[in-house]
């Protein structure tokens, strides 16, 4: 009878034994499934889209990048972006790129100044996002070559010779050569010149040509086309005025490209009215021979109505106020309404003729109105006005 109730009292233990086992093992279960689903959730989307620079222009010198970050969807943000370079001849450099917005697809641009006249610029981009934890990812190192010069063979089926300004938010210089344009293969070269190399010019005529001089190209051959082509010109960010014209140099003085006119030079120009893109900084004109070309801004005799801003509200990281058909020389200084100067803009500025609300000292001004004042260096009168900015 003892024996029975030991054999008894032995599987009441198994029992109870089992039972426990199972639930700590789906207690075990149950918790390391919770786990792997949280770690998987925490891992953010974050994707760069730039286009490479493939080449700057040692007269500008400078390099605008533009692109745009994919950072998923929400709760994931952008928190940093950085461009880090290296430019020839100095050590690698990091600087914050700003962007408006931190969700979705954040856009984004940054401008480089430089002061080297070859080598390569050696960069890249680095962006931070977080979702829960940080994570970060870099684009593969790109290389943009300093020179002002492109050369490219065309045949007489015709074709594009292009040369990068290297400032992304605009446009670059190019010659459209159509079929029947060339009667041969030709190399043909867009060299950008410095606005004082103009060659075989006087004192005086040069002194002229420069004055409202914004960009200055050499094409070569200098030769006689078989028919048309277009020639694209980059005007650059020095001026938003969109009074733009080409002129060709003829051996001693700049003429104008009018509009279906032929100029009395050794060798003839017939163009149709060159068209100015402002959008893209660019100014088009049809020619029929190569050789030097330049742009030039408007002599400043617009009415005053046209270098007031078009919008007079600035919002604080999400719109700014252009002024408009300034230049080179112009200066817009903004001042609060118990009249001390907050900002100084010249066409030295990064961003051109525009004010975001910042002050010099890089801070952002109060919301309130303010009083802008506009020196045209062709005017003798000031262009005054008020604008706001809304923090």
């Amino acid at each position: 009878m003892n024996k029975m109730k030991k054999i008894f009292l032995l599987a009441g233990f198994v029992c109870v034994f089992l039972f426990s086992a199972s639930q700590l093992f789906a207690v075990i279960v149950s918790t390391s499934t919770k786990f792997r689903a949280r770690a998987v959730m925490t891992e953010p989307e974050l994707v760069i889209i730039h286009s490479q620079v493939q080449k700057v222009s040692p007269v500008a010198k400078e390099m605008v990048i533009v692109g745009s970050v994919d950072v998923g969807s929400s709760p994931n943000y952008l928190s940093e972006l950085k461009l880090i370079y290296t430019l020839p001849g100095s050590s690698e450099t990091t600087e914050d790129i700003s962007f408006a917005s931190n969700l979705g697809n954040v856009t984004f641009s940054k401008r480089i100044a430089f002061s080297q006249e070859s080598g390569q610029i050696e960069y890249k981009i680095k962006a931070t996002a977080v979702k829960g934890v940080s994570v970060s990812t870099e684009t593969s190192k790109f290389y943009a070559v300093i020179s002002a010069s492109v050369t490219a063979n065309i045949g007489t089926s015709g074709g594009t010779v292009t040369l990068e300004s290297g400032n992304q938010l605009y446009g670059n210089t190019k010659l459209v050569l159509p079929s029947g344009a060339l009667s041969s293969s030709e190399d043909i070269t867009i060299t950008e010149l410095n606005t004082d190399q103009t060659i075989d010019a006087s004192a005086a005529s040069k002194a002229a040509a420069q004055e409202m001089m914004l960009t200055c190209f050499e094409i070569t051959p200098d030769m006689t086309l078989t028919g048309s082509a277009v020639l694209n010109l980059y005007y650059g960010s020095k001026t938003t005025s969109q009074n733009i014209t080409i002129k060709r140099f003829n051996g001693s003085s700049w003429v104008d490209v009018d509009s279906g006119s032929t100029v009395s030079l050794s060798k003839s120009v017939s163009a149709k009215a060159p068209v100015v893109n402002s959008s893209s900084r660019t100014v088009s004109v049809e020619i029929t021979e190569l050789g030097r070309y330049a742009t030039f801004a408007g002599s400043g005799s617009l009415p005053d109505s046209e270098y007031r801003p078009k919008k007079r509200v600035v919002v604080y990281g999400r719109a700014e106020v252009e002024f408009n058909n300034l230049m080179d020389g112009d200066v817009v200084k903004i001042f609060n309404i118990n009249g001390k100067k907050i900002r100084e803009i010249t066409s030295g500025d990064s961003g051109g003729f525009k004010w975001d609300g910042k002050k010099d000292d890089g801070s952002y001004a109060e919301s309130g109105a303010y009083i802008y004042q506009i020196k045209v260096a062709s005017k003798s009168s000031l262009i005054s006005g008020t604008i706001a900015f809304v923090r």
